[in-house]
């Protein structure tokens, strides 16, 4: 009897571990589908000769009134006066004398859902930098290349380069300077855009980093200054910056170079080094100020939100490793955030007056920061600091164009540039909030008119299941798990 109940239980162990077994299987191959029913299609191959509208240009910030632009084959073929008589070939729409701009750029997300990418676009943001990759990012970009169907480009970091004894699941544990140099390979062989870092990685981890990707000629992404234990201006190694794409967050300058206290005279030593460097600067103000509206106003906050239009799994990570810090936060806490909220923006202020190059980026997908609006949130407060329309545009377009070195395919309204355009009523060179209410977008030659915008994100399909989101994250695991 008792060899019998050992056997039975034996198979019930057997059963169950196959069963789980399948289950993981299942969620994986969910995961790798292709692109779920109902996304919109790519319909580009009509000619258009989009008449009657100023062009916004970034470069000199000036507007050219009056003109007929004509796009073919995706790109901008030619800017001709308005009126200028129409071939039969193109597809006349009228511009009713409103404002082009170049598509907006956001350089600092994190897309979990192809309809993040759908909402994004739908906002007038063409093309992002999504800055924790995994390997259902290198699929979608493809998909997207691929014209599968639509939504704002996307190019990709990789994992996020960490501290073993700071590295969670989402994130990437490098050992040592010879991982490190293994790692920059494997993920530029693997086809990611850029590498991604934490800003306290041992130091000579960081410069085995910086040197392999030079050598593999990969642009490195990373959190704010160079060690977060510095004491002085010199240990924060801007000289050891070449190779870096941009600096992300105003909020670490805030914590390492002024260790968080606001010093007028060490702010500008670090900003005007910065200034002098080819590096770029993403503030990311609005996911600070959203952790602060979560910790001042908590549930009145959240209810407000497009919550329907996050990703489930992810959803649910966020919640329970970030979010219920916030809603749970003291008063005092809460207090501390909204002055060094203010603190971010004095310092993102400074930046633009001493030149520092600037990027828009929104920290979109972080917490319950939905698509696409929080790109035009953060742009608002770049302008609330009091940073001209215009500048705020050129980050948003031409500084990331050429952050990317992509500057010859976009970020400009110019003859041969990718067809990739918004239209709004006015001249978002005197407010960048203008641009929250695109009239028209155009991606890649294709005109979303603005009923097809709203209805792109009002009732575009739901974000996809949970289980499939679970196989996405359970097969960056496995990718990762040797490394």
């Amino acid at each position: 009897m008792t060899y019998l109940l050992l056997k039975r239980s034996l198979y019930v162990i057997a059963a169950l571990i196959a069963a789980f077994a399948i289950f993981l299987c299942s969620a994986i191959w969910a995961g790798q589908a292709g692109p779920p029913a109902g996304l919109p299609t790519v319909d580009n191959a009509t000619a258009l000769a989009i008449d009657n509208v100023s062009v916004v240009d970034v470069r000199t910030l000036s507007i050219q009134p009056d003109r007929q632009l004509r796009v073919r084959e995706g790109r901008i073929e030619a800017i001709l006066p308005a009126g200028t008589p129409i071939p039969e070939t193109y597809q006349r729409v009228e511009g009713n004398h409103h404002y082009v701009a170049p598509g907006l750029v956001d350089m600092h997300t994190h897309i979990y859902d192809r309809k993040d990418l759908l909402i994004t676009l739908a906002h007038g943001v063409t093309t992002v930098r999504n800055l924790r990759g995994m390997p259902m990012h290198l699929r979608w970009r493809q998909e997207l290349a691929d014209q599968q169907w639509l939504g704002a480009r996307m190019l990709t970091s990789s994992p996020v380069f960490d501290r073993p004894e700071l590295a969670h699941a989402l994130q990437q544990a490098v050992h040592s300077p010879e991982h490190a140099r293994d790692l920059v390979r494997h993920f530029k062989t693997a086809g990611y855009d850029s590498l991604k870092l934490y800003n306290d990685l041992d130091p000579a981890v960081f410069d085995a980093i910086l040197d392999e990707a030079s050598k593999q000629t990969i642009p490195v992404v990373k959190h704010g200054p160079y060690a977060a234990v510095a004491t002085t201006l010199s240990e924060l190694a801007l000289e050891q910056l070449t190779g870096v794409q941009s600096v992300e967050h105003v909020e670490d300058i805030f914590q390492t170079v002024l260790n968080f206290e606001f010093d007028a005279d060490k702010l500008d030593a670090y900003l005007q080094q910065l200034a002098n460097t080819d590096v770029y600067l993403t503030p990311t103000l609005a996911t600070f100020d959203h952790l602060t509206q979560l910790s001042v106003h908590k549930e009145a906050f959240v209810n407000q939100l497009p919550l329907d239009q996050l990703n489930p799994f992810f959803r649910a990570l966020n919640e329970h490793f970030v979010i219920e810090r916030w809603l749970t936060a003291s008063q005092k806490l809460a207090d501390w955030n909204l002055r060094e909220r203010d603190l971010l923006l004095k310092i993102t202020k400074r930046a633009a007056e001493l030149q520092v190059k600037l990027l828009v980026g929104s920290d979109q997908g972080t917490m319950y920061m939905p698509a696409g609006s929080s790109t035009h949130q953060e742009m608002a407060l770049m302008q609330e600091v009091g940073i001209d329309a215009g500048q705020v545009l050129q980050a948003a377009t031409i500084n990331a164009a050429t952050a990317l070195q992509l500057s010859d395919e976009f970020g400009t309204v110019e003859v041969g540039k990718k067809a990739d355009l918004v239209l709004v009523e006015n001249n978002p060179l005197l407010d960048i909030t203008y641009l929250r209410q695109p009239t028209a977008v155009v991606k890649s030659g294709q005109w979303l008119s603005d009923d097809l915008l709203i209805n792109m994100i009002q009732h575009s399909p739901s974000p996809q299941h949970w289980f499939p989101s679970f196989g996405r994250f359970l097969e960056d695991q496995l990718s990762r798990a040797l490394l």
